[in-house]
C-alpha cells in the first residue's frame, strides 16, 4: 500500500523543538543565557533592527511578522538603495541564524524513539512530504538504521531521482538507493541544504555543517563560510568565490518558492499524493496565506480516487476542520501519536 506522511512544526514539537510562536521567546532566552559571549550579537541585531523599524519592539512580535516585514522592505529598498538593501540582508541572515538555534539541538534519544514507534506504525515504505526545515525525521532514521533518501531535482538528475547521501570531510556524497524505506521531500528546504546564488547548483550536507550564513560570523556560528566550488563561481586569484545559501522558506508570510528544486519537489509531492492509498497528517496546520501549500491538497478526493484512509493527527480540532475543508474528504481524527500508536 502506497503511505504518505505529511508532517508539520507539531511533528518536530515531539523533540521539544518550538512552534512558530514560541521561537522570539526561545531565542531571547538562549541569548540571555550565553550572556557576555552573545551581548555582541545580540546588541548588532537590535540595533540594525531599530535603524530599520524604530517603533517596533523586536521581543513582542511572532517571528513570521519580523520576517515578513523585512522581506517587504528588502523588495521595497533593493533598487533605491543597494548599501540599505545589503544591511537589511545582513539583518534577515540574522534572524534567520537565531532561528537555525532553536531547531539544532539534537533531541533525546528518547524523544527519537517516540517518533521512530510511530513511523514503524504508519508502516514502510513510506513517502514523508515534509514542511519542516529541520532534521528530525533523518535524524530518526540515522539513529534507528532506517534507509532513507532525499529525493532530488528530477530536471538535474533524471536518472537517479531518489538519492541516499553518505557523509565524507566536506559534504555528502550521493549514490542511487533504489528501494529506500523512507522517501523524504522537503518543500520549504532544509538547514542542511546550501544553494549557490550564481550558478543555483544544489548542495546537501551533513547535519553537523548545517545553518551557516554568509553574513553572521558572530556568536555562535564561528565564522565559518561555505563557499561554491564551480569554476564559473570563482575568479583566476581564487577570490570572491559565490557563498552558499541555506536552501529554506523561511517561516513568514512572503514564502519565496523561487528558489532552485523546490517547485520540483512540490511536483513530486503531487505525484505521490495522486497515487497514495492512505495519507497520514501529523502536526501540520495548513495554514491558508500559504496558496501553494493548500492548492497541493485543495480537492485531495477528486485527484485521487485510490485513496482509501485519510488520517488527521493533532491535538487542536480546529487543524482537523481546516484539512478536511481543503481536501474534502472526512478524516479519521486522532489526538496524538500515543493515541495513534495504540489505535487499532
Amino acid at each position: 500500500m502506497e503511505k504518505i506522511l505529511v508532517i508539520g512544526a507539531g511533528f518536530s514539537k515531539n523533540v521539544n523543538y518550538p512552534l512558530e510562536k514560541e521561537v522570539i521567546p526561545l531565542i531571547e532566552k538562549k541569548l540571555d543565557s550565553a550572556a557576555k559571549i552573545a551581548e555582541k550579537f545580540k546588541e548588532d541585531l537590535i540595533h540594525l533592527w531599530n535603524d530599520f523599524f524604530p517603533h517596533l519592539d523586536f521581543w513582542k512580535l511572532p517571528i513570521e511578522e519580523i520576517l515578513s516585514r523585512v522581506e517587504l522592505e528588502m523588495k521595497y529598498i533593493y533598487a533605491r538603495d543597494r548599501k540599505r538593501y545589503f544591511e537589511l540582508t545582513d539583518l534577515y541572515e540574522m534572524i534567520l541564524a537565531l532561528f537555525w538555534i532553536t531547531i539544532s539541538a539534537k533531541p533525546t534519544k528518547e524523544s527519537l524513539e517516540t517518533l521512530y514507534n510511530f513511523l514503524k506504525s504508519v508502516g514502510f515504505p513510506l513517502v514523508v512530504i515534509s514542511f519542516n526545515q529541520d532534521m528530525v525525521v533523518e535524524r530518526v532514521c540515522e539513529e534507528n538504521k532506517i534507509s532513507w533518501s532525499y529525493i532530488d531535482n528530477l530536471r538535474l538528475v533524471k536518472q537517479k531521482p531518489y538519492l541516499y547521501f553518505i557523509k565524507t570531510r566536506y559534504n555528502f556524497q550521493s549514490y542511487q538507493l533504489e528501494h529506500p524505506e523512507i522517501k523524504l521531500l522537503k518543500l520549504h528546504g532544509s538547514f542542511n541544504w546550501f544553494y549557490c546564488w550564481r550558478c543555483l547548483k544544489m548542495r546537501f550536507f551533513s547535519i553537523q555543517d548545517a545553518g551557516h550564513f554568509p553574513s553572521v560570523t558572530q556568536w555562535p556560528f564561528g565564522g565559518r563560510i561555505l563557499l561554491c566550488a564551480e569554476p564559473k563561481c570563482l575568479t583566476k586569484a581564487a577570490v570572491g568565490q559565490a557563498n552558499l545559501m541555506p536552501l529554506i522558506i523561511a517561516p513568514s508570510a512572503l514564502k519565496q518558492y523561487d528558489l532552485p528544486t523546490i517547485y520540483d519537489q512540490f511536483l513530486m509531492s503531487r505525484e505521490n499524493l495522486r497515487n497514495a492509498e492512505e495519507i497520514i497528517f501529523c502536526g501540520y496546520s495548513m495554514r491558508e496565506e500559504d496558496s501553494l501549500s493548500v492548492n497541493l491538497f485543495y480537492k485531495l478526493s477528486t485527484l485521487n480516487k485510490k485513496v482509501k484512509n485519510i488520517i488527521v493527527i493533532d491535538p487542536n480540532k480546529q487543524v482537523y476542520r481546516r484539512i478536511a475543508n481543503v481536501i474534502q474528504f472526512r478524516p479519521q481524527y486522532i489526538n496524538s501519536l500515543h493515541d495513534f500508536n495504540n489505535h487499532d
